[in-house]
């Protein structure tokens, strides 16, 4: 549980914009005659220019792309249009601005969303967006986020699920990630659930959880990004690579008994 918090904390500060810029640089490439197709829209009209197109251009959705993609060719299979469809949007997954994969919307509408948002909660119009749509960076903070709940959803005590869900929380709201906010929200719920008395110790729990990664993340954007990175780096090692090593010691361990015990025998 401590993994993901802090996991989820480093994801929400400047660490999960340099990985984001990384893996836009990586793997963010177009080249195919269906990739051209994809974003025929934007490259005729520029439709919400670099940032905001994969939101407002109609054509970057699963069906929007799909729909682009089986426009391309004449005469290839629906193997082709799918894949090639998958693809792109794994592509540009890894775009820094992400996509959104189950809508798109108008422009007009996108902006009434933001100008309502900034007016009422004071919040910027780049988070709007980022908050409806996501990148590699965020889906791997939500599916790192939904291990510990998923494991747990039977035998972890309520107030433990208020705190993850706090820790959760606040990292989804700073860094506009929505899909962690789903789980944030399932952790919250589940905290409610099970409560047994009343929600006084479930609201508080979720309050230091939220506290403890809102000082973590406010510290950490005060680090280079390759610095937090690095520290991302050495903490995935530490939660994944030290329990897997010692698993497969282990295993290798018992592999030698037992061919040992064969050749005794």
């Amino acid at each position: 549980m401590a993994g993901a918090a802090a996991l989820n904390a480093i994801l929400a500060s400047s660490a999960g914009d340099a990985l984001a810029r990384w893996t836009a640089d990586t793997f963010n490439h177009n080249s195919s005659v269906y990739d051209a197709a994809i974003d025929s829209v934007y490259n005729q009209t520029h439709v919400g220019g670099s940032a905001l197109h994969h939101l407002v251009d109609g054509q970057h959705s699963i069906a929007g792309a799909f729909e682009a993609a089986a426009a391309a060719l004449p005469d290839d299979s629906l193997f082709d249009e799918v894949s090639a469809t998958v693809e792109h949007l794994l592509r540009d997954l890894a775009s820094v601005s992400g996509i959104n994969p189950v809508a798109t919307l108008d422009p007009g509408t996108l902006r009434g969303l933001q100008d309502g948002l900034s007016d009422a909660l004071g919040v910027s119009r780049g988070w709007t967006a980022d908050a409806l749509s996501v990148n590699a960076p965020e889906v791997a903070g939500g599916l790192i986020g939904a291990v510990p709940m998923l494991l747990g959803w039977r035998r972890l005590e309520a107030e433990r699920f208020a705190r993850l869900a706090g820790h959760l929380g606040i990292a989804a709201v700073l860094s506009a990630n929505p899909l962690l906010g789903v789980v944030a929200l399932a952790g919250a719920g589940r905290a409610f659930h099970k409560a047994t008395g009343g929600y006084g110790e479930i609201i508080t729990s979720a309050a230091k959880g939220a506290a403890i990664s809102g000082v973590a993340i406010t510290a950490l954007n005060l680090l280079p990004g390759p610095l937090a990175i690095g520290l991302l780096a050495g903490l995935v090692l530490v939660r994944f690579g030290v329990p897997l090593a010692k698993s497969v010691g282990a295993w290798l361990s018992r592999t030698r008994q037992l061919s040992w015990s064969t050749q005794l025998a």
